[in-house]
């Protein structure tokens, strides 16, 4: 568990190692109890309690003590209730889902970046793939009014709804102003390969820039679309005609598959966003908590 945080946040590692400053080592009395003292500790009612009991914490400097580590209310099991067992077994499994999902997502972009060093491609803009020639692979929708609408563009976000991938933009209009959102292009793929990799790509460049505050580098409203479309290079293709292209895609993305266990990184981010939900869920029936209670640290955790 990391000292140096706002709130607590534990990782398990299955196999000995040393750990050093800025780390605390929780040690459970087998490996299926610090599954379960994982699921608890990362849960969404933890934060709350911390939130609630800790607050200081957040005004001065953020970190995790041995002192309020002590104070965090772990749920003692008991080995005489067949319905604590079954909370503590159905969290369990939840846990253990969760790390092989998040290990998936973690390498998903590490392996297809490696590959595509690996191939012959030349980076490209999205604007490479909304030509005629892909026309049977994706088609486009413009959702911005004006192709020429400028502003300042502080954020860039891509989601994927089903075979559909949106590109929005958090837009300002002089810099200063609140900014807000405004879809910019919406994709609909009849390629899964190919959405895939685009979807991947695009994820792995925005968090290759998270640090980046602002998208629009001059000091005057530059247009969005054009930025997002033609200029930003988060893609690669790898052979001039679209039909090569398309097959070295599918072969890339079956790679991907063959070592990550997936190339569908929206899938697997659904299947943690689900996982979380559950662990939480199964946290709150673990320690009794009613709708209300439940309602309560809901609205003071997002």
């Amino acid at each position: 568990m990391r000292q140096i945080a706002e709130k607590p946040l534990a990782g398990l590692l299955e196999k000995p190692l040393a750990v050093t400053g800025n780390i605390f080592t929780i040690r459970g009395s087998d490996l299926e109890e610090e599954f379960y003292l994982l699921g608890i500790i990362n849960s969404r009612l933890t934060e709350f309690f911390w939130r609630t009991m800790f607050a200081d914490f957040k005004t001065s400097f953020p970190q995790v003590t041995v002192f309020s580590l002590e104070q965090l209310p772990i749920k003692k099991i008991n080995p005489k209730s067949k319905k604590e067992l079954a909370q503590k077994k159905s969290l369990v499994a939840n846990v253990k889902t969760m790390l092989v999902a998040q290990s998936a997502f973690h390498s998903l972009p590490l392996v297809l970046d490696k590959k595509i060093r690996h191939s012959q491609r030349t980076p490209c803009n999205l604007a490479h793939y909304l030509q005629k020639d892909f026309g049977d692979a994706l088609k486009h929708e413009i959702l911005i009014a004006d192709v020429q609408r400028t502003g300042f563009v502080h954020e860039i976000s891509v989601t994927a709804d089903g075979k559909e991938l949106t590109l929005t933009a958090t837009v300002s209009a002089d810099g200063q102003g609140d900014p807000s959102p405004l879809p910019v292009l919406r994709l609909t793929f009849k390629d899964e390969a190919l959405q895939h990799c685009i979807y991947a790509r695009w994820r792995q460049f925005l968090a290759d820039h998270s640090r980046q505050k602002k998208w629009t580098k001059g000091k005057k409203p530059e247009p969005v679309y054009p930025l997002l479309v033609n200029l930003l290079e988060p893609l690669v293709y790898f052979s001039s005609g679209a039909g090569d292209n398309l097959r070295a895609v599918r072969d890339l993305m079956r790679a991907v598959a063959g070592e990550a266990g997936s190339a569908d990184l929206a899938a697997i981010e659904s299947e943690i966003k689900r996982l979380d939900r559950e662990i939480d869920e199964r946290v709150y029936e673990l320690y009794g908590l009613s709708a209300a209670e439940i309602s309560i640290v809901e609205s003071a955790v997002k």
